[in-house]
C-alpha cells in the first residue's frame, strides 16, 4: 500500500475524531476543518517523522493540535473547549446550566496550556491518558498528574466563581 492510500485511509478512519479535536481548538467548524486539511497535508509531506504506521492516530493528533495552535496565535483567537449541551428543563434551570457552562469553559481555559490539553482530550474527547501521553510526548504518570492536579484547579476555581456567578445572574432575571 502506498502512502496516500494509506493517508486516504487514516481521513476516513481518524477524521471525525480529529476534526472534533480541531473543533475544541477553533471555535469556527470551517476554520476547524481548514486546520485538519492542512494539518493532513503535513502529515503527507512528513510521513518519515511517523515511527509506529500501526498506531498514527497519535502522531496526527499532535499535528492538528499544533495546527490549531499555530492559527489560533496567528488570529489571536480566544481557545475556549466546547461543551456538550445538556438536555434541560425549565427557565431558571436554563439560566442556572448556561452559567454553569460558561464558568467551566472560562476556568477551563484559564489553566495553564500544559493542564488545559489533557483535561480537554480526555474528558471532551474521551482519550486514555496513554494515548494523550503519546500525542504530548509525555509519561503517563506525567498526564496522570497533569490531569488531576487541573481537576483540583478546576474545582477551587468553579467553588470560589460559582456563587458570585449565580448570584449575579439569578439578581439579573
Amino acid at each position: 500500500m502506498d502512502f496516500k492510500d494509506e493517508l486516504s485511509g487514516w481521513i476516513d478512519n481518524y477524521g471525525d475524531q480529529l476534526l472534533r479535536i480541531a473543533c475544541s481548538y477553533i471555535h469556527d467548524r470551517a476554520a476547524a476543518e481548514d486546520c485538519l486539511q492542512d494539518a493532513f497535508v503535513k502529515a503527507y509531506k512528513k510521513t518519515s517523522q511517523l515511527k509506529n504506521r500501526d498506531r498514527p492516530f497519535p502522531w496526527l493528533a499532535r499535528i492538528v493540535i499544533n495546527e490549531c495552535k499555530s492559527r489560533s496565535r496567528k488570529n489571536k483567537e480566544l481557545v475556549l473547549p466546547i461543551l456538550p449541551e445538556q438536555e434541560v428543563h425549565g427557565p431558571e434551570t436554563i439560566v442556572m446550566e448556561k452559567v454553569r457552562s460558561e464558568s467551566i469553559q472560562m476556568a477551563i481555559n484559564s489553566l495553564p496550556e500544559k493542564y488545559r490539553t489533557p483535561i480537554v482530550l480526555h474528558y471532551f474527547h474521551d482519550l486514555r491518558l496513554e494515548v494523550i501521553a503519546e500525542i504530548l510526548g509525555e509519561k503517563s504518570g506525567t498526564i496522570r498528574t497533569r490531569v488531576s492536579r487541573a481537576r483540583e484547579r478546576l474545582k477551587v476555581m468553579l467553588e470560589v466563581g460559582e456563587t458570585d456567578e449565580s448570584r449575579r445572574t439569578i439578581t439579573e432575571i
